[in-house]
């Protein structure tokens, strides 16, 4: 690293303070560094036009298994609905290591790829049912993200969606609790 021009002035100034006590190779040794050449000033990164600096892009996040996080979310899920309970979506990624970090619409991806273990215990056909529909509110009541889960399965919910809503949580309540 060569000497910079701030620290070269510190130097001259203190080897003519000390000169009366230098010996002759010192002062030689003095002599030599003042004579050599100015150093270069630090490179410097291009300014673009205008003199602001260019924005450099956030990280992107580490890419994360989705499968595996669905599984995860399953597995809360249906231990929750064997409870007869519902799961605020904040103790949802409390519980499920990583999803808690994810981005609002990557949480969205990961809860489109739950898929129920749980057989029907009646052969007779069952109203479609999501587990993602026992994911609340801290207050207790839908998320706003089981009708978009709903939509994208083509359980269409309607406007009022509180009573089907609540009528879904209990079809799982019943269907996952044992005989």
């Amino acid at each position: 690293m060569g000497v910079t021009l701030r620290r070269r002035s510190q130097l001259a100034q203190a080897a003519e303070q000390a000169s009366a006590w230098l010996t002759d190779d010192q002062r030689s040794q003095v002599q030599e560094w003042q004579n050599a050449p100015e150093p270069a000033p630090a490179p410097r990164t291009p300014q673009p036009p205008g003199g602001r600096s260019p924005r450099i892009p956030a990280p992107r996040p580490e890419t994360f298994d989705g499968a595996g996080l669905a599984d995860a979310v399953r597995d809360v899920l249906e231990h929750a609905a064997r409870l007869g309970k519902t799961v605020p979506l904040t103790d949802l990624c409390a519980q499920v290591k990583g999803l808690g970090e994810l981005t609002g619409p990557d949480q969205v991806q990961v809860l489109r790829r739950e898929t129920p273990t749980a057989r029907p215990r009646s052969a007779k056909p069952q109203r479609p049912a999501l587990l993602t529909a026992l994911i609340t509110t801290e207050a207790g009541t839908m998320h706003p993200v089981y009708r978009q889960l709903a939509d994208h399965a083509g359980h269409h919910l309607p406007q009022q969606a509180d009573n089907a809503w609540t009528e879904t949580v209990k079809i799982l309540h019943d269907r996952y609790r044992a005989p």
